[in-house]
């Protein structure tokens, strides 16, 4: 049986990238209720707004993950931000 073992510096950085993505994972949720109900009220460019706003959040969130785990920002891996905010759009939009 093979034993893997993180370093304390490792498991920092895990630490460190999850509370990341809860914090970033907190404003994307209410911009993306807010998008919802200001959609819904007819006023779409300001629900357009928000969604990028949280696009923004998200590939910043995954950059500072990137950054933390000393990996190149420039990466493709930094579209996985945009996600969330892509659902909500399809989803606000159907």
């Amino acid at each position: 049986m093979r034993k893997t073992e993180m370093s304390i510096e490792q498991v920092q950085h895990w630490v460190i990238s999850l509370l990341i993505f809860a914090i970033s994972a907190f404003p994307t949720g209410g911009l993306i209720g807010v998008s919802y109900a200001v959609y819904n009220q007819g006023r779409h460019g300001a629900a357009t707004g928000l969604l990028v706003m949280t696009g923004v959040i998200g590939v910043l969130a995954v950059g500072a993950m990137r950054v933390v785990h000393k990996r190149s920002v420039a990466t493709p891996l930094l579209l996985l931000g945009i996600l969330p905010a892509a659902i909500a759009a399809y989803v606000i939009v159907r």
